[in-house]
């Protein structure tokens, strides 16, 4: 695939961010199992956040055995929980360090099994 130099240039600078973004030694900085899933699995609602209102819309729409794009989805937090909910996900993003980290993500948590991620 060619990339312009406008795309070079993003994902370049998105390369760098996501590798700031990693864990201490190296390693992904994930949360607990509990709290990265907190927003779809508990009672815990928050009106008027748009974030917690969005992942209610998406929970209503019951994504379960349903193809999901993430298109840009950086680091996979919201592939992750798609594919907790049941849906086959597609994760795409021009950063190749974003797409690693979402494949990390995914394999942490035990989701790579329904998702592409490229």
């Amino acid at each position: 695939m060619s990339l312009t130099a406008r795309q070079q240039r993003e994902q370049e600078f998105f390369n760098r961010y996501y590798e700031c973004a990693q864990g201490t030694e190296g390693r992904p900085a994930f949360p607990p199992l509990a709290e990265a899933f907190r927003i779809i699995a508990g009672e815990e609602r928050r009106p008027h956040n748009i974030y917690w209102e969005f992942m209610q819309r998406v929970q209503e729409l019951g994504i379960g055995g349903k193809n999901v794009l993430d298109f840009g989805c950086g680091v996979g937090f919201h592939a992750a929980l798609y594919a907790k909910l049941g849906a086959r996900v597609c994760a795409v993003d021009l950063s190749v360090t974003a797409v690693r980290k979402t494949r990390e993500r995914l394999a942490a948590y035990g989701l790579g099994n329904g998702a592409q991620v490229s």
